[in-house]
């Protein structure tokens, strides 16, 4: 019995002051879900690096070899054979999984193709580390396999969660960076445009503007009218100047026609969905 004792003792003490040697490093590939990937390993990481958890352990075990201990007791107390120290078997087998897979930790670094991002999570239990990674390359695998047979261009690896389809999306509320600009469009479509909708003989309609039009310039530049007064605001006025409509729109429509004037707005679609 003593000897039994020493053994499992001396395990024990091994265990717990055993140190990972080497940190294991794997590699996650995500489609599209960056983010979220990301946020999920580093919760995890910050779960097991907890000063707290990292106590939960040895507390567990000792109520393992309580329990054990107990059961171990009541046996042998019921007359039944028994072997030494057998109750302490699945407390060490359990002490030795989590000591070589949850203390060791590693880094996984995730991938995203699709939105060209990356970034590397550390403190992440080996035993996380394995699993993500080794059904992620099945994951990768099958997805390489269906990217074989797809068109040119509709691959799943760039074309995932149809970021395509964001992108045009994110473009359709894009406009100059003006406020100015932007607040005398406004009342240009509330004074001048829903005038020239409801005037007699005008040849633009609500369904040319919403269903029909390829150039929204075009259609907007049929509703001047030197009759018609609007108000239009810019650095000198910014309280608002009141002009007519073919005024307003001479000072507006080079603004809106200049390609220059979209490209921090072009750059934000391609950072968020794209780039």
């Amino acid at each position: 019995m003593k000897k039994y004792s020493i053994i499992i003792f001396s395990a024990c003490l091994f265990l717990f002051l055993a140190t990972p040697a080497m940190a294991l490093d794997m590699e996650y590939y995500t489609y599209g879900g960056f983010n979220p990937i990301v946020q999920a390993f580093t919760k995890i990481a910050l779960i097991f690096s907890d000063s707290g958890y990292q106590g939960l352990p040895f507390v567990i075990m000792v109520l393992g070899l309580i329990a054990g201990v107990t059961a171990w007791l009541a046996r042998a107390a019921t007359g039944a054979r028994v072997i030494p120290m057998v109750w302490a078997v699945p407390v060490f087998f359990g002490a030795v999984l989590y000591l070589a897979l949850f203390m060791p930790k590693g880094n996984i670094t995730v991938y995203d193709p699709v939105l060209n991002r990356f970034q590397t999570i550390g403190q992440v239990p080996d035993a996380v580390v394995i699993t993500a990674g080794f059904l992620n390359k099945i994951e990768r695998g099958m997805v390489d396999i269906i990217d074989t047979a797809a068109a040119p261009g509709a691959e799943y690896q760039t074309t995932a969660g149809g970021i395509g389809f964001k992108a045009l999306e994110s473009v359709k509320g894009s406009s100059p960076k003006n406020n100015y600009a932007r607040t005398s469009m406004i009342r240009y479509v509330k004074d001048c445009v829903t005038f020239e909708l409801v005037r007699p003989g005008t040849t633009l309609s609500l369904d040319d503007l919403r269903n029909n039009t390829t150039d929204f310039l075009t259609d907007l530049s049929q509703a001047v009218n030197p009759a018609v007064y609007t108000v239009y605001y810019d650095a000198a006025h910014p309280e608002g100047t009141n002009v007519t409509c073919t005024d307003a729109w001479n000072s507006l429509r080079p603004i809106y026609a200049n390609p220059a004037n979209y490209d921090e707005a072009i750059k934000k679609v391609c950072t968020r969905h794209i780039l």
